[in-house]
């Protein structure tokens, strides 16, 4: 099996009393098994931010491939969940795996 992917990351620094991160994604990946493909795509951002008494926390908006759409919110420095997404796409992993072994 191989593996194609397009698209952009841009990384924005941003500095002041919270200092914080955004990575945004737009990514089109195509899984190929012999003559079968399967197209997906991981777009959102990745916000990092380190709080004013020094949490950092990040959170994952978009759509992460085979995985979700929405928001996942962690607190990075207790390894803690502090929202979890709504819509899982992991319903998708069947129909991947059936258009790659068609």
């Amino acid at each position: 099996m191989t593996f194609d992917a397009i698209g952009q990351v841009v990384i924005h620094e941003g500095t002041g009393p919270t200092p914080h991160d955004v990575v945004s994604l737009n990514i089109v990946i195509t899984a190929h098994a012999g003559d079968n493909a399967y197209t997906f795509r991981d777009v959102g951002i990745d916000h990092f931010r380190v709080s004013p008494d020094g949490t950092e926390i990040q959170m994952v908006v978009g759509q992460i491939p085979l995985e979700f759409t929405g928001v996942l919110k962690l607190n990075l420095t207790t390894d803690e969940v502090i929202l979890e997404p709504r819509h899982s796409l992991a319903d998708r992993i069947d129909e991947a795996c059936a258009a790659l072994t068609a």
